[in-house]
């Protein structure tokens, strides 16, 4: 038995999670235009809505 039984969904979570953020798509069109336009803080807000 693991010490971090978490750990067995927490790394493909994030795994599939870094895979989806950088992969080309309108999300991620939408994020940079937004930063680029308005700041850092801009692309943030715009890429945790998506959730």
């Amino acid at each position: 038995m693991s010490n971090f039984p978490e750990l067995a969904y927490l790394l493909p979570g994030l795994a599939l999670g870094l895979s989806a953020g950088i992969s080309p798509g309108p999300l991620l069109t939408l994020v940079m235009t937004q930063t680029l336009k308005h700041g850092k803080g801009e692309g943030v807000k715009v890429s945790l809505a998506h959730w």
